[in-house]
């Protein structure tokens, strides 16, 4: 199964009730991993444009679409459009703090910017330089990023179909999060307390739906998220738990969902060249130190 968004409720919604001034949207959606068709985004666009209102598009997983064709940024579709973006997911470089707004409203954007000169000026600068270098090197770094989320999510398919009386496997069409109901007797003690019996037990914490505010037509979830490359180890520690009596056997482990963390290190020289491999000792010549990390072990900072 895939969560939904339901373009023709919104329309209903926003057609029959005062008109309003913005439309937040946040694609791919976390936590579910929904990303609309290209149909349905465009309807989303024209749906602001009819109305003249705002479209807040929250875009900070926007380079990751796994099961859809990639969607063309709302900045670039609507003149109206306020797009978020920034280094901290898809980049794995939630460390440098840095992220962007884009929007074709001059007044619009003069305000932001008289915002920001009273709160944080200007932004660091050697972060600006990093995330300049990232962004030259974006798809050796997406690859990355794309590569654990695969293996993450071939290894979270085969644990549902090995607990199905507990987990019902969701795929994500995007970024780095999905959400996975909880089943049976399970869900009949809630996501909230089923997750305090984790860490009670187990020592295993998982994010219940109860902290998300998702409403009780959503059920009981869990949200998983797919960006760290020690996600398989907190997945067999929970198969551990889940298998107690039965021996907890890992036939539905495979190669295929184990990731080395020195096969993904990406290091970078100062002059922006991006190597495979840990960063090397620093040395200098010719005007130039080499040996740090461009990008850590874990896109984003989801567990």
């Amino acid at each position: 199964g895939e969560w939904i968004f339901d373009v023709d409720e919104l329309e209903q919604i926003v057609n029959s009730g005062p008109k309003p001034t913005v439309l937040v949207v946040n694609f791919p959606h976390n936590p579910s991993g929904f990303v609309p068709s290209p149909a349905e985004w465009e309807r989303i666009i024209s749906l602001c444009q009819s109305h003249e209102m705002y479209l807040f598009s929250d875009e900070m997983y926007w380079e990751l679409f796994h099961t859809t064709p990639p969607l063309t940024s709302a900045v670039s579709l609507y003149d109206k459009a306020i797009t978020l973006s920034g280094m901290s997911k898809s980049y794995a470089l939630p460390g440098l703090r840095l992220g962007w707004l884009a929007c074709r409203d001059k007044e619009f954007m003069a305000k932001v910017l008289t915002l920001k000169d009273f709160t944080t000026i200007c932004g660091p600068g050697p972060s600006e330089v990093l995330a300049l270098i990232a962004l030259r090197n974006r798809e050796r770094i997406l690859q990355r990023t794309r590569a654990i989320i695969s293996a993450n999510v071939r290894a979270l398919r085969a644990f549902c179909a090995a607990h199905t009386s507990v987990f019902d496997f969701r795929q994500p069409r995007g970024g780095l999060i999905t959400f996975i109901p909880l089943k049976g007797a399970a869900a009949s003690k809630g996501a909230g307390a089923f997750s305090e019996e984790l860490v009670r037990e187990a020592g295993i914490l998982l994010l219940p739906s109860d902290e998300m505010e998702m409403g009780e037509t959503t059920g009981c979830h869990f949200r998983f998220g797919l960006g760290r490359v020690n996600f398989l180890e907190g997945l067999r520690a929970l198969h551990r738990y889940l298998s107690s009596g039965e021996g907890a056997t890992e036939s539905w482990l495979t190669e295929d969902m184990i990731l080395r963390p020195s096969s993904l290190s990406l290091g970078v020289d100062l002059d922006g060249r991006v190597h495979e491999g840990p960063a090397e000792e620093p040395r200098t010549g010719k005007g130039r130190t080499q040996g740090f990390p461009v990008s850590g072990t874990e896109p984003g900072a989801h567990t």
